[in-house]
């Protein structure tokens, strides 16, 4: 047994959870959490009192973390081992990040800061850029805030040599220099999402797969297909069916398409694949796969899915 997940209240877990290392070797991972309401006056040091003797820090090297949250009128309390149960996701700039944890500095940085995060959320509203350590291995980001700031600051915070997905309809301002200037920068970004269509972000041939949260209008529909002709991934909302067709018709790499409809569109029963097929040039003589849900059309084409 290799790990061992506990969801019980105990009165001693930390203590009993130390004496079951003995038990296990070369390598021992748990995860304490704390039944919801549970009571525990001891504060993150004192709990990890118990993992810091010479067994688990010189002999075994196992590092232990601990993450204490009051949420509304309950305490919530986890205990577990580092890396194997360190967070995959972090927001940030955090008031309790990195957790409180056994590890030695140059250990904590690299078990928390250079390892994979899957994603981070940060808010740019309350960031602090004198105590911020780099996060390089980021896969998904969101940036959140009244304007995008600019990739000089970014890079203090995120290596976006490894960023593939990019949430920024979080911003209620975007500039096109400053998007330029980080998209540039992010070599292995696919994924796009952002709030509306706007003609002045030209995005790079390496971002093949775009979320957009608002409807595009029916007067932007040419220069959208004539910017974005490259796009393979579409996830967007349209005002009409005639539009949606012309996505289909025009976005010739076009290989899955998520496609809502604003409220003012009648419902979708007669959509179906024999109505894309006859409405479709596209759709006529290639294979693909339909799927249509109350206010959504699911779109895979091609012979890949």
């Amino acid at each position: 047994m290799n790990s061992v997940w506990v969801a019980e209240q105990w009165k001693q877990p930390t203590t009993y959870a130390a004496r079951w290392a003995g038990m296990y070797s070369p390598s021992f991972n748990f995860r304490l959490n704390f039944a919801r309401g549970t009571t525990c006056n001891c504060d993150e040091k004192s709990l990890l009192e118990p993992f810091r003797s010479p067994f688990w820090l010189e002999q075994k090297r196992w590092f232990v973390a601990c993450h204490k949250q009051k949420w509304r009128h309950d305490n919530y309390l986890s205990i577990y081992t580092v890396p194997h149960f360190r967070p995959h996701s972090v927001q940030f700039p955090p008031s309790d990040y990195p957790p409180l944890s056994t590890a030695p500095a140059e250990i904590e940085q690299r078990i928390f800061y250079t390892s994979n995060i899957d994603h981070l959320f940060c808010d740019v509203v309350r960031l602090n850029l004198l105590s911020v350590h780099c996060f390089t291995k980021v896969n998904s980001l969101t940036i959140v805030g009244s304007v995008l700031p600019s990739f000089d600051n970014l890079k203090f915070i995120v290596d976006f040599d490894r960023v593939q997905n990019l949430d920024i309809s979080g911003i209620d301002f975007l500039s096109a220099n400053e998007f330029h200037n980080l998209v540039a920068h992010a070599g292995c970004l696919r994924h796009l999402t952002i709030k509306e269509f706007d003609p002045l972000l030209i995005l790079p041939r390496h971002i093949y797969s775009l979320t957009i949260y608002r409807a595009v209008q029916s007067a932007s529909i040419n220069l959208f297909c004539h910017l974005l002709s490259h796009v393979e991934h579409l996830a967007m909302t349209v005002e009409s069916k005639e539009i949606m067709i012309q996505l289909i018709d025009r976005l010739e790499h076009l290989e899955t398409f998520s496609c809502s409809f604003s409220y003012k569109l009648p419902n979708l029963d007669d959509v179906s694949v024999k109505w894309l097929q006859q409405n479709t040039r596209r759709l006529k003589t290639n294979n693909f796969t339909c799927r249509v849900g109350v206010e959504r059309i699911y779109l895979s084409i091609g012979d890949n899915w």
